[in-house]
């Protein structure tokens, strides 16, 4: 059974240390990151169709506080395509963000992703929150929208991977159901996982992908019967 999951009352405190603890990041490395202030969805829904991005867009104006949180409703356009996924279906969506700074060129996440110890420990932070909200959802199925989430969860081609990297998780194709599923031991183990393209914008799924990825998640949904609940 779905319910919500307070994720201001969780993580506003701990965004705050982040803020604070990296005032100094904007010029050192040349940003407006902090300057912006850091959001998050007010509310995650548990047991329902969780769509993970890399961070939150950022849009002039904007009228910018410490910490913003929003709601995941249909107010905002990127949410269309997650409205279009669970249409006249029994089940819900929610979203979350890996990140939480505001920022619409996806290259500033590789500034930061580059050897820079002010930088990596920076994207770390947020990502242990990220990795508790995540484990309360206990999702049915998790959409993994963009490229560099898969980086950041740590789920790696290679099957030597090491211990330790970034959100630690690991997965493995599942033949029976035509999709990944989270191998490594806890809350999320055995949760099916698709990894695809950002659902819009300009490098967004054509329709024919979209629509497969549709039919694939209701077959998944229908099918699975090993996902731990």
């Amino acid at each position: 059974m779905e319910k919500l999951i307070n994720v201001q009352e969780i993580i506003e405190k701990p965004l705050m240390a982040i803020k604070e603890k990296y005032s100094y990041l904007d010029q050192v490395l040349d940003t407006e990151i902090i300057s912006r202030g850091l959001i998050a969805p007010k509310y995650i829904e548990s047991n329902s169709i969780l769509f993970l991005g890399i961070n939150p867009s950022f849009t002039k104006p904007y009228d910018i506080q410490n910490i913003d949180f929003y709601s995941n409703d249909n107010s905002i356009p990127y949410f269309k395509k997650f409205f279009e996924v669970v249409r006249d279906k029994e089940y819900n969506w929610t979203h979350l963000d890996l990140l939480f700074f505001r920022e619409t060129n996806q290259k500033a996440v590789d500034l930061f992703l580059k050897e820079n110890p002010i930088g990596v420990q920076f994207i770390w932070d947020q990502l242990m929150l990220s990795k508790q909200l995540l484990e309360l959802s206990t999702p049915k199925i998790i959409i993994a929208s963009n490229t560099k989430v898969r980086h950041l969860l740590g789920v790696e081609q290679n099957k030597e991977r090491t211990k330790g990297v970034w959100m630690d998780y690991s997965s493995t194709f599942d033949s029976k159901i035509g999709t990944d599923r989270i191998t490594s031991e806890g809350p999320l183990f055995n949760v099916p996982i698709f990894f695809t393209s950002m659902l819009s914008g300009q490098r967004a799924l054509d329709n024919g992908s979209f629509k497969r990825l549709v039919w694939h998640i209701d077959f998944v949904l229908k099918n699975d019967k090993n996902r731990q609940q």
